[in-house]
C-alpha cells in the first residue's frame, strides 16, 4: 500500500485507484476523501479525509469502528533572522 500511496504522491492516480477510491474537491479549503476498495482494509479503515488550504490543514481517519483520529497541523511561524545572524 505505501508503493501505491507514494507513487500517488508521485502523480500516479491510476496505480492508486486499483486499492482505493478518490474524490477530490477543489476550493478553499479543498477535500479529499479516500476510501478503501478492498475488504482486507475496510475492516479497519472507513474512510481518510484530508483537508487544506495552501498546504494540508488537516487529515481525518474514520476507522470501521467508528472510532476516529484527526491530526491538525499549523502554519509554522518563520524563524527570526535576527536570532541567526552572526
Amino acid at each position: 500500500v505505501r508503493e501505491r500511496v507514494d507513487r500517488f504522491l508521485a502523480g500516479d492516480a491510476e496505480s492508486f485507484s486499483s486499492d482505493f477510491k478518490w474524490i477530490w474537491t477543489p476550493g478553499t479549503p479543498w477535500r479529499m476523501e479516500i476510501t478503501p476498495r478492498r475488504s482486507e482494509m475496510g475492516r479497519f479503515i472507513k474512510t481518510l479525509t484530508l483537508t487544506g488550504g495552501a498546504a494540508l490543514e488537516n487529515v481525518v481517519l474514520q476507522y470501521a469502528s467508528g472510532d476516529s483520529a484527526t491530526i491538525s497541523f499549523a502554519e509554522l511561524p518563520k524563524p527570526d533572522r535576527a536570532l541567526f545572524s552572526k
